[in-house]
């Protein structure tokens, strides 16, 4: 039984109501935090409106990212606290949750990369990045502690966990997750776009966890979808996986070039294709 049979057998086995997952990938600007929540606020109402249980954010959403050093500054962190507990009021009355990510400093003086799950004016699960990338653009190292806190949430029968970035890189988040009852990871992300990273994370966290995986990812790029549970069963699926492996046989590796102006880049897959697009 392959990766994808273990998830869809699995979901055959959930015998509860469909989830209405809503990602929102939007252009939140570092430290314009009435900018950022009014982007959220508008898109979570429109959400409500459509019926959606769930609407998800990226990493750090309500301060933007990378902070850096800014996150030091305590205007900076209580900024990100109000900004929360609007998030907080916005949702009272109403059944549809919403993740949103901010740094929080501690009583014990360190600051954590966040991120909250807020349902009906409460917060109902928190999730705390524990790997902090020190390469290439990244630098948390210098600014952040290391979390730990990873807590397991339930929306209509189904119980969803959260990994904040680099932590979907690693085993032993997913599986903390999972042992406390996760049937889905949500992956909130604020990283630079990079050509394979998706195949890769597909491998990686799919294959090698068997875990169902919502994958949000700021690449600066504003849409949203809609994701079903039971998305794996439906027709629709069924059809693009038929259509990928029909354009997957249209790249020869070694061959094939893909064009875009005047850059050209050889591809060996068809999905290497459409990410370097």
């Amino acid at each position: 039984m392959d990766a994808i049979d273990k998830i869809r057998q699995e979901m055959n086995e959930l015998k509860r109501e469909d989830v209405k997952i809503r990602p929102l990938v939007q252009n939140y600007t570092v430290k314009d935090f009435d900018g950022n929540f009014d982007k959220i606020q508008k898109a979570y109402l429109e959400a409500v409106k459509d019926g959606v249980d769930l609407v998800v954010t990226t990493e750090m959403s309500l301060t933007g990212y990378p902070l850096e050093d800014a996150v030091e500054n305590p205007d900076v962190l209580l900024a990100a606290q109000v900004s929360l507990n609007k998030v907080i009021d916005m949702t009272k009355g109403s059944q549809t949750a919403i993740i949103v990510g901010l740094p929080e400093r501690q009583e014990d003086g360190r600051i954590l990369n966040k991120s909250v799950v807020v349902q009906n004016g409460e917060i109902i699960a928190v999730s705390e990045k524990k790997h902090r990338p020190n390469y290439g653009v990244f630098d948390e190292q210098r600014n952040f502690a290391a979390g730990s806190v990873n807590e397991v949430f339930e929306i209509k029968g189904h119980r969803y966990g959260v990994s904040i970035c680099e932590d979907t890189w690693y085993s032993d988040v997913a599986e903390d997750l999972k042992n406390k009852g996760a049937q889905m990871i949500i992956s909130v992300n604020a990283s630079p776009f990079e050509i394979g990273k998706q195949r890769k994370r597909l491998h990686d966290v799919v294959e090698e966890r068997y875990f169902g995986v919502v994958d949000l990812v700021h690449h600066g790029v504003h849409y949203h979808y809609e994701f079903r549970e039971t998305f794996f069963e439906s027709g629709e699926y069924q059809k693009l996986v038929q259509m990928g492996q029909m354009l997957e046989g249209l790249v020869v590796p070694g061959e094939s070039i893909v064009a875009r102006g005047n850059r050209e880049q050889m591809v060996s897959t068809f999905a290497e294709a459409v990410n370097w697009l």
